[in-house]
């Protein structure tokens, strides 16, 4: 697991030196206090390639068209929208210690891309690119082949899924592990004390939930 998280430049979270974590954590705080770009944050930090492209959607109502989402979602990840002058780091420990680092590509009013590097900590060695984020909303890694920057497997369950279908999908996916069912529904249960069973079942065209 994750046990501490260091933040710069991200959002409204301009530096946030070193925050404890433990198993199991509870963010409060007034509206636009900085909860979901904490929760951002983290995806970010963990994402792999393949789920950069879902980041706007996550916990945010995304624009349609994905350059709609470099101006106003992935600009935005950035204080004052200004990738050159700010770029973001985000630290953590546990899990393999992973990095993360973002930064505007062209002129300093107005980046052409944005490029994201992950790294692990190695002495005397700088964060290779990975990703770039084109103004016209595609992801393209700058090296064919590479590999992924952790080995951590990241499950968001977010109050903007389209479909309570995707939610019950993603709990029956992680349930078919040995003892993870019994893990979530205690965790579920915490939230909502009168749930006692979640499945997701398709058996005909259209979806089944079943929740108990």
């Amino acid at each position: 697991m994750l046990t501490e998280l260091s933040i710069k430049n991200f959002r409204s979270l301009q530096d946030v030196p070193a925050l404890t974590l433990g198993k199991i954590n509870v963010i409060t705080g007034q509206n636009n206090g900085g909860k979901t770009s904490l929760l951002e944050a983290v995806y970010f930090l963990l994402a792999k390639r393949n789920q950069l492209s879902l980041f706007p959607k996550v916990f945010r109502d995304a624009q349609e068209k994905p350059p709609e989402n470099f101006r106003h979602f992935w600009l935005w990840l950035f204080k004052d929208r200004n990738p050159s002058q700010y770029p973001i780091s985000i630290i953590a420990k546990g899990f393999d210690d992973p990095m993360v680092f973002a930064g505007g590509l062209g002129g300093p009013q107005e980046s052409s891309a944005i490029r994201i590097w992950y790294s692990t900590p190695i002495p005397g060695q700088q964060p290779h690119p990975a990703i770039n984020i084109q103004q016209n909303g595609n992801i393209q890694p700058t090296t064919a082949n590479l590999a992924e920057h952790t080995t951590t497997t990241m499950l968001a369950f977010s109050p903007k899924q389209d479909t309570p279908a995707e939610t019950a999908a993603k709990f029956t996916k992680l349930s078919v592990r040995a003892g993870v069912e019994e893990k979530l529904l205690e965790l579920l249960k915490k939230v909502a004390p009168e749930l006692a069973k979640l499945r997701y079942l398709k058996i005909t065209e259209e979806p089944l939930v079943l929740c108990n």
